[in-house]
């Protein structure tokens, strides 16, 4: 692993290094407050010292060459959230308390320094796929030190802590969200790993999936499978020669459907061994893996909320319904979200934009280079069908960044083709 130092042969401060040292830091924010934290106990100030490192490199760099690194979009995308909540709590302040809690509040799910929409910036900072995917994979192998450490707290518990009622700590035998921390890193390792065969690429992916299947709930492994049929169908559309592909993926499927229970129960065994449980081969073999753990309750009162006022709710408008059910107080799927927040026929259409451009991304066939760093961010972010809130997440809001930077340049060099035809 290459650590990336913001200066060049000569000695001068590069500017693209610091720009890529703040992204590093970003995606790996919470091992830098974790370290910061062990030394200066836990509270804000290890949050301040972990932001100072992210993003004074990130604002410098912004000072020194605005015209390259300040996009319009991205101060434009800033002042739309912040009027949006504004607007929203002026016109329903009974809003207010669950804007202001410590916890899921604005300043803490939406503002925090670490929080999913500065992702966005970071992705237009950097405005490259590969760096994108380089500097992720740093991350990632920093972030390697952050879950094994939290995996050896696990072991000498016994249990992860957790949340239940109202906010009320739980031990329990799983994470509900250390497997999406590590599936982003997973299925980025994967897409090289499968494109590329590189031997590290292979280990991390293979570290990522086991930490996955050990520690984490089993909405990640189903993302993963998402991501496979996704990367598959992309191959498929480009390869040479599709017959072959077509039957080793029939072959590989055929084998382990026959042998799909022995293969559950080894994996299963030596899981235990180790000294970890899985709740995704657990349920399988329990033949529950579709239970829906109190989601269907939720998904009725978000649905009922959207009946009663289907031009919407605000910012952040399910919270003071849902929190009644489940205390972080959203409806653990983005469709309902959307509709709460901004109304059917606006939510709508902003769903069928995403879906659309998400499509056109993955399978179109100019700018295909944007397809590495943007399936495998795209795939972390499908787990806001039944999970989490897109207001927090990274990876929402850098498939938001990475469809801005494919857009433009899909465009710069349209122009340019015309530019050409009409010189010749």
């Amino acid at each position: 692993m290459k650590i990336i130092i913001p200066m060049k042969k000569d000695g001068k401060v590069s500017l693209e290094k610091m720009a890529e040292f703040a992204f590093i830091c970003y995606f790996a924010f919470p091992l830098i407050r974790s370290a910061f934290a062990s030394v200066l106990g836990s509270g804000k100030i290890p949050v301040m010292m972990a932001s100072f490192i992210t993003y004074i490199p990130a604002v410098l760099v912004c000072l020194i060459n605005p015209n390259k690194y300040i996009k319009k979009d991205v101060v434009v995308l800033f002042i739309g959230v912040c009027s949006f909540f504004l607007i929203t709590y002026a016109i329903h302040p009974e809003y207010g308390i669950y804007y202001m809690r410590d916890e899921y509040g604005v300043f803490d799910h939406v503002f925090s320094p670490y929080r999913g929409i500065y992702a966005y910036f970071f992705m237009r900072l950097l405005n490259e796929p590969k760096k994108i995917v380089k500097c992720l994979k740093i991350s990632g192998w920093l972030m390697f030190v952050s879950f094994g450490y939290r995996i050896l707290q696990f072991l000498r518990r016994g249990y992860w802590y957790g949340v239940q009622g109202n906010n009320v700590r739980a031990e329990m035998s799983y994470s509900v969200s250390f497997g999406y921390e590590v599936l982003l890193f997973a299925l980025v390792f994967m897409y090289s790993a499968l494109k590329y065969k590189r031997k590290r690429d292979i280990a991390a992916t293979l570290i990522c999936l086991g930490m996955i299947l050990t520690c984490g709930s089993r909405g990640p492994i189903l993302f993963v499978g998402a991501f496979i049929v996704l990367y598959t169908l992309v191959e498929l559309k480009n390869a040479k020669h599709k017959a072959k592909i077509i039957c080793a993926t029939i072959v590989v499927f055929g084998l382990c459907s026959l042998y799909y229970n022995q293969i559950l129960m080894v994996i299963a065994e030596i899981i235990t061994k180790l000294g970890f449980s899985s709740r995704f081969l657990t349920k399988l073999l329990e033949g529950s893996i579709s239970t829906d753990s109190g989601r269907f309750r939720i998904w009725t009162a978000a649905i009922q909320m959207i009946k009663d006022r289907p031009l919407g709710y605000g910012a952040m408008g399910a919270r003071h319904v849902i929190s009644s059910y489940i205390y972080v107080g959203y409806p653990h799927s983005i469709i309902l979200e959307f509709l709460i927040d901004y109304g059917v026929f606006i939510g709508g259409v902003f769903l069928i934009i995403l879906a659309v451009n998400s499509v056109k991304i993955i399978f179109g066939k100019e700018n295909m280079k944007w397809n590495e760093a943007f399936l495998p961010i795209f795939c972390t972010s499908l787990s806001l069908l039944m999970s989490l809130t897109y207001w927090s997440v990274p990876t929402f809001w850098s498939c938001l960044g990475i469809g801005v930077s494919r857009a433009i340049e899909g465009k710069r060099l349209n122009r340019m083709n015309i530019g050409m035809e009409s010189e010749e």
